[in-house]
């Protein structure tokens, strides 16, 4: 409780709360603040990079009386990496100083009017840090509560945890049957892998990573597959671990200082390298990063303005810098990397990439720019072959 009670709060009696709006770029809700730019507030408000980002809007009607304290938690969406980074680390510090008292959701209006329940995974999510379905509300319209204890985020996307935080998560958060999975990971060198994922958002011809790794001792890991707790087990366990860029590194949110051993991060995007890092480092005894990746773009469009989705772009491994973080680390694969055979494996990524999109029921693809990344695909390939 002592290190919780470093991080700014204040309770407000009659607090404005806005349903949370999308588009998420621009995080369109949360507490109404009278004075949202207060010295007090700027802290209290929702941040990016350790920054407020969020946008609200005073002149709505917030008729909607909800009786009761409660602990503001923050919004709900269905984006684990999105759950993970910027919509937990309220509620961590508020439990341990309002310990039973009741957390308070925001979601968009038509959101959870259709969904009673959370997906399961935010539902296994809080469990792990002791929160049921009887322990909050969602509100999905702009409303009043009587009273609302609100904490600042003790981490958040981009800015990472903040001073303590990594340690008050060591202290107070821990997975309850660690030692029932030590037969499983103990001892274990895990690939964190994105290779099952056929909508983009990671690297092409992964699965010969997996191949080329496991030559060398690392077993491949699949999150999506897998519970949450078992996930962190996983990762507290294990000797080593290596994450390919992407939402599974949010999986070591509730870690807490030096939680993993050896750890290493693959890096795709250069202008998302830091927010991963900042993710991984301080949860790690031993972290080293390298940029590995050649963006090629995405088939994924927005509907109407035609805006590409950058979230849904693929790259391709640059095997002379994915070879120089592995015998960095002291990995040493039976083979050298197969450029051949890997390029082989992103033809077939790709094809499926292409399929999954035009497959949707209400699809973004872009026809006119198939051509075009497959073309790019080409060059790409031509370039490390």
């Amino acid at each position: 409780m002592e290190t919780a009670s470093k991080f700014r709060a204040k309770r407000i009696q009659n607090a404005r709360v806005q349903a949370f709006r999308h588009p998420l770029l621009s995080f369109n809700g949360g507490v109404v603040f009278d004075d949202p730019n207060d010295k007090e507030n700027i802290f209290l408000r929702h941040t990016r990079y350790w920054k407020p980002v969020d946008r609200t809007d005073y002149t709505l009607d917030f008729s909607n009386f909800v009786a009761g304290s409660y602990i503001y938690g923050g919004p709900i969406y269905n984006h684990f990496g999105h759950f993970m980074s910027e919509m937990i680390h309220r509620i961590t510090l508020a439990r341990i100083l309002n310990p039973g008292q009741k957390i308070v959701f925001v979601a968009p209006p038509t959101t959870l009017s259709k969904i009673p329940d959370p997906p399961k995974y935010i539902e296994a999510i809080l469990n792990f840090i002791g929160v049921n379905r009887s322990d909050y509300i969602v509100v999905n319209v702009d409303s009043t509560i009587e009273e609302l204890f609100v904490i600042e985020s003790g981490s958040d996307l981009g800015g990472g945890p903040k001073p303590y935080y990594a340690d008050f998560l060591r202290d107070n958060y821990r997975i309850k049957d660690l030692d029932g999975f030590k037969y499983k990971y103990g001892g274990k060198k895990l690939f964190v892998s994105r290779s099952r994922l056929n909508h983009g958002g990671g690297f092409l011809g992964e699965a010969y990573v997996e191949e080329w790794l496991g030559s060398a001792g690392f077993e491949a890991f699949f999150p999506e597959n897998i519970s949450f707790d078992e996930q962190v087990a996983a990762y507290s366990l294990s000797n080593e671990v290596v994450f390919s860029e992407g939402s599974a590194c949010h999986g070591t949110e509730l870690l807490g200082t030096s939680a993993m051993g050896k750890c290493s991060l693959l890096g795709r995007r250069r202008s998302h390298s830091d927010v991963f890092c900042r993710v991984l480092k301080p949860r790690s005894e031993c972290f080293v990063y390298k940029h590995c990746g050649i963006e090629i773009g995405t088939i994924v469009h927005r509907i109407g303005s035609g805006a590409p989705l950058n979230e849904f772009a693929v790259s391709l491994y640059d095997p002379i810098y994915l070879s120089e973080i592995i015998n960095s680390i002291g990995v040493d694969p039976r083979h050298k990397f197969d450029t051949s055979k890997y390029t082989d494996y992103v033809r077939r990524d790709f094809q499926k990439y292409v399929d999954h999109h035009k497959s949707k029921p209400s699809p973004l693809y872009y026809s006119d720019n198939e051509e075009y990344i497959t073309q790019k695909m080409g060059d790409c390939i031509d370039s490390i072959s």
